[in-house]
């Protein structure tokens, strides 16, 4: 592999034992794949930062590489818990201590504590600039629907990439390897705004195709396109998917000639794809669940407020909760805007930020069943945890709510 005098300089020693280390990773993993050089990176997102997730030997090596600061700027993935209202959810004191050493450990590195899986509605990330981010529904997002590049890495080939600031030029860094390999129509009368629905479609696509580049024809555009997240997301918890080419969505669509299209195999989905995927996750009776849930990806500004608009009478009973999952950004604007989060929380609906339930410490808080309008929360609960989940519309679930759960 070719490597400039700066990454000979790297490699050599002369920035240190760490950054020696964490190029050498990067060249042999690079090697592996195929790749001719390293490229500059701009930006990284590193996921698995949650201790159920990485464990005792994660938290060391972690501990080991913050000796060194990050090269270029970088985000993470959410913890395992709420950082300011652990207790309140039942977390213990020694988990606590174990995530915010691996918190601090990434703040010594210079890594923004963003704590969340949608850096793409926090961070700045401009068109055809590349990238190394881990987690998979920001990695399909940035590509598909930002035009920025980046390959699905793990979170510690990230977190490499994020000390010296260059990433192998391989995948889809690489023009070539991001043009369509097949082309997918979507029947044109299923719902763009309805999270449950986009993510089974994309799940159903990604257990269908597994790899390479689809090209979506006849996706209707969501009154917001942040809502494509949903879509994303459910085709990165059953495929090895990295960029979907949406038509007049994708940046990677302008690039796209005749020839590019001539001779591809074609296919469609349809709601007989969604249907299966409901049938698919439907364990949990209303009445049972520990956890209504929203928030994987985590929820925008516009969602929280919507679904609190629609909960706003609604008091749940004790032994059961709605987990609504974002940003400390976003919750810091709803506060800004009257919320009292301590009146929510009193009526069982939890506004939480910096976590994830997909690695928080689920059974130690007793959650044993689930229900949510997440396909890719409802995937990653059952297979991780054990979870009973059942796979709801978010519209259906906030009716029931109110239904049965008034106040009034």
């Amino acid at each position: 592999m070719y490597l400039n005098k700066y990454e000979e300089s790297i490699l050599n020693g002369e920035y240190g034992p760490i950054k020696a280390k964490a190029l050498k990773a990067l060249v042999k993993m690079g090697e592996a794949l195929g790749a001719d050089r390293l490229i500059e990176i701009t930006h990284a997102h590193i996921s698995g930062i949650s201790y159920t997730t990485i464990g005792e030997a994660g938290l060391e090596l972690l501990k080991e590489l913050s000796a060194e600061r990050v090269y270029v700027d970088a985000s993470c993935n959410p913890a395992g818990f709420d950082l300011e209202r652990w207790r309140l959810l039942g977390v213990p004191e020694e988990y606590y201590e174990k995530q915010i050493e691996i918190i601090n450990s990434l703040r010594r590195m210079g890594v923004k504590i963003t704590l969340s899986c949608t850096p793409y509605l926090i961070e700045n990330i401009r068109p055809a600039t590349h990238i190394s981010w881990a987690e998979s529904n920001a990695v399909l997002y940035a590509n598909s629907v930002l035009g920025a590049l980046t390959n699905r890495e793990g979170g510690l080939s990230a977190l490499l990439a994020a000390l010296v600031g260059r990433t192998p030029n391989y995948g889809l860094h690489i023009d070539e390897n991001r043009k369509p390999s097949i082309i997918v129509n979507i029947e044109p009368n299923i719902d763009p705004n309805e999270p449950s629905v986009l993510g089974s479609l994309g799940y159903s696509l990604g257990q269908i195709i597994g790899y390479g580049v689809p090209y979506i024809i006849n996706f209707r555009r969501p009154n917001n396109l942040e809502m494509v997240k949903y879509f994303l997301a459910g085709i990165g918890a059953s495929s090895a998917l990295g960029l979907i080419i949406i038509s007049q969505i994708s940046p990677d669509e302008r690039r796209l000639r005749r020839t590019d299209l001539r001779n591809l195999e074609r296919m469609d989905l349809d709601k007989r794809n969604i249907k299966n995927v409901f049938e698919t996750f439907n364990d949990v009776q209303l009445e049972d669940f520990d956890i209504v849930y929203f928030g994987c990806p985590h929820l925008s500004l516009n969602e929280v407020l919507h679904i609190l608009e629609h909960v706003k009478n609604v008091r749940l009973p004790k032994g059961k909760r709605m987990w609504l999952t974002t940003s400390r950004k976003v919750v810091s604007e709803i506060m800004a805007l009257g919320y009292n989060i301590d009146d929510l929380w009193s009526r069982g609906i939890l506004l939480l930020s910096d976590m994830c339930p997909v690695v928080a410490p689920l059974r130690i808080i007793k959650v044993n069943s689930v229900i949510t309008d997440s396909v890719k929360a409802a995937h990653y609960l059952r297979k991780l945890h054990g979870i009973k989940v059942t796979l709801m519309e978010r519209r259906r679930i906030l009716k029931l709510m109110n239904e049965i759960y008034s106040r009034c």
